[in-house]
């Protein structure tokens, strides 16, 4: 009969001293938030150069001896984002997965999603990486086997290509066969709509939803989470329009599919412990006391975090991204909220969204004709194009940069203007680095083959070893041609930040 005995090794996937150089912080200990339930004790925070996004937090339990292969037991909590390397067991390993959300990927294979409860049994010498979801904790109990080639190989880092490939976490953690760009478009417009009162666009957008593969609750979780918004009365309109669609599209012989509810839980902590710990989870760092506004007025913290952050937040029929998505694309369709929108902006940021996918949010909220109407498919292709280019700007990527711009583009900065070369090389040398835009409206406008599109931007940009900031309308010009859109044209004009353009 095997014998317990407690290890004093560290666990990690098998034994950390042949892990390769890591250290434990010399600092206090900082322990996961209370809402991730490790199960067992966090144990202690590790930093090691076998992990990429942060540190982790690693048990050291019990070995089960054994004269042919003892196995470790090790108790390992991973942060939002965070992963281990590439590596394989000689031995192979058996996870078991206590709470959170993660990624499991063999190499040649797609990734798996894990949520609690599920199991994973590592084969023998395959090479994989396991870790969090970008918006989610993820607690893992790790059985690793002896081997005398060691319990674990380390390999190469994985890339971020690699852990974002298809947005695993978004195509497999909900019902939603849209992909991830579809479904924040059709999330934004819906919240964008439902803001606006405008309820017979938005019995269209919820159709398109539908047909696109967003599921029923999906949708009604959209509209309810948005009362903590735009008030109880828009949340329960939009809840009665995504009523009348559903039943017209029964009529028609349509049947949707419902999805699944969200999960019932059991919680020892208090709702207001439980929302801190979300919060603390959305921003990425602890919070020490209240607002200025919490401590003016205390019941509306309290408000806040047991109604929005434990009520809503803890509601698994969306991700925390997509409920970001539906709050930036409503707070883009009101005014005087601009402190409010970024902050949740940042929150975004910390889940992982892309500056091009926010970029996209907030144009496809603001992108609607003159008369009101929703944008057109070209309207929104032009919009998410600008959104890249911004982007491929920021991070210098002048192979795109260079597809998109028509050999005969002209650029008119404040210091004057040139052609495509030379943007190009401003660019790719970084005399002028567009480091980030935020934009805080659009318009587009098409004739023929030829789209024009505004965008009111703050830019901040570093140009000659100086960080500065200012205020554009920039004026973009593009022209379809056989292989697709080519920019002809991009006019910077200094505006006042009161500035606005036009609908």
């Amino acid at each position: 009969m095997p014998r317990y005995t407690y290890s004093f090794t560290l666990l990690l996937f098998g034994v950390l001293c042949t892990c390769g150089p890591a250290h434990l912080l010399a600092q206090p200990r900082e322990l996961p938030p209370d809402s991730v339930n490790t199960i067992f004790p966090a144990g202690q925070r590790l930093e090691s150069e076998n992990f990429d996004g942060g540190p982790v937090w690693v048990e050291r339990m019990l070995q089960i001896d054994d004269a042919e292969q003892p196995v470790a037991v090790g108790n390992v909590t991973f942060p939002p984002g965070v992963r281990s390397n590439w590596h394989h067991h000689p031995a192979g390993q058996t996870l078991l997965v206590l709470d959170g959300t993660g990624y499991y990927q063999e190499r040649g294979t797609p990734v798996r999603v894990l949520h609690k409860g599920q199991t994973v049994q590592c084969p023998p010498d395959v090479e994989h990486w396991h870790g969090a979801a970008p918006d989610r904790w993820f607690v893992q109990l790790a059985m690793t086997k002896e081997h005398p080639r060691g319990r674990v190989i380390w390999g190469a880092p994985v890339t971020e290509a690699e852990y974002r490939a298809d947005d695993p976490q978004e195509s497999s953690a909900t019902d939603s066969e849209a992909s991830p760009e579809d479904r924040y478009h059709h999330i934004t417009t819906i919240a964008s709509l439902n803001t606006r009162a405008r309820m017979e666009e938005l019995r269209t957008a919820l159709g398109e939803a539908l047909d696109a593969g967003l599921t029923v609750n999906e949708c009604k979780e959209v509209l309810v989470h948005l009362y903590a918004y735009t008030g109880f009365p828009r949340s329960i309109q939009g809840l009665r329009t995504l009523m009348a669609v559903v039943e017209e599209r029964e009529q028609r012989g349509i049947t949707d599919a419902v999805g699944t509810e969200a999960s019932l839980t059991d919680y020892d902590q208090p709702k207001y412990a439980r929302g801190k710990a979300v919060l603390e989870e959305l921003i990425g760092r602890p919070m020490e006391g209240r607002s200025d506004y919490g401590d003016f007025a205390p019941v509306i913290d309290v408000f806040l975090k047991e109604h929005l952050f434990a009520d809503l937040f803890e509601r698994d029929v969306l991700s925390y991204r997509d409920r970001e998505v539906a709050v930036i694309a409503a707070l883009t369709s009101m005014e005087g909220v601009e402190p409010m929108l970024q902050g949740h902006l940042g929150i975004a940021r910390n889940l992982a969204l892309s500056e091009a996918q926010l970029l996209a949010i907030q144009q496809a909220a603001t992108a609607t004709t003159g008369t009101g109407e929703l944008a057109s498919d070209v309207e929104r292709e032009i919009t998410e194009l600008s959104a890249k280019k911004w982007q491929w700007m920021a991070d210098k990527q002048v192979d795109s940069l260079a597809a998109l711009f028509g050999d005969g583009a002209r650029f008119v900065h404040m210091s004057g203007s040139w052609g495509k070369a030379r943007e190009l090389e401003i660019i790719e040398s970084g005399s002028i680095h567009y480091a980030k835009a935020d934009v805080h409206d659009v318009v587009v406008e098409v004739s023929g083959n030829t789209v024009m599109l505004w965008n009111r931007i703050t830019l901040t940009a570093e140009v000659r070893g100086n960080t500065v900031s200012n205020e554009f309308t920039v004026t973009e010009v593009y022209q379809q041609q056989e292989g697709g859109w080519q920019m002809l044209g991009m006019t910077f004009s200094s505006v006042r930040d009161t500035h606005e353009i036009e609908h």
